[in-house]
């Protein structure tokens, strides 16, 4: 059995003959696996409603990489592009902007800062492969398809 968490490996953990100690241990972990499922499957009909809603969201998807999940994240989180004066405010508010360290005629610029909206930075930076545009080996790289327990 290569999948338990599919309708076939159900009936088999379900038939399995296990002491009634571990019996009740895999009914308790399967209802959690149920309810868990079931949370889900209600907030990615979340992510998908407020995407129809959302036309930012639908135009942060034409962004390689960028799925319904995260093109919502990046649509709410920004909010409204308006209140960036430039592209360097919205970049400083998202914290990807280098550290900068200076002494007399030097400056070093290092890692990005750890200030800003953390949900923005970790989807400007969440795959290094897909930020620097190495190719996926999916056809579209969708990284945050729905996420499914099965």
């Amino acid at each position: 059995m290569e999948n338990l968490f599919t309708e076939k490996g159900m009936k088999v953990l379900k038939g399995l003959a296990l002491p009634e100690r571990e019996a009740k241990m895999v009914g308790a972990l399967l209802k959690t696996y149920h309810h868990l499922e079931e949370r889900i499957n209600e907030t990615n009909a979340l992510v998908q409603e407020l995407y129809e809603k959302m036309p930012y969201a639908r135009l942060i998807q034409t962004v390689p990489g960028f799925g319904q999940f995260l093109s919502v994240l990046v649509a709410v989180e920004i909010e409204d592009l308006g209140r960036f004066e430039d592209v360097s405010k919205l970049h400083a508010y998202a914290g990807v902007i280098p550290s900068t360290h200076s002494s007399g005629d030097r400056s070093y610029h290092g890692k990005i800062i750890k200030e800003g909206n953390r949900w923005l930075r970790w989807a400007a930076v969440r795959d290094k492969k897909l930020l620097f545009g190495y190719a996926c080996s999916r056809p579209r790289c969708r990284l945050d398809d729905p996420i499914q327990l099965s």
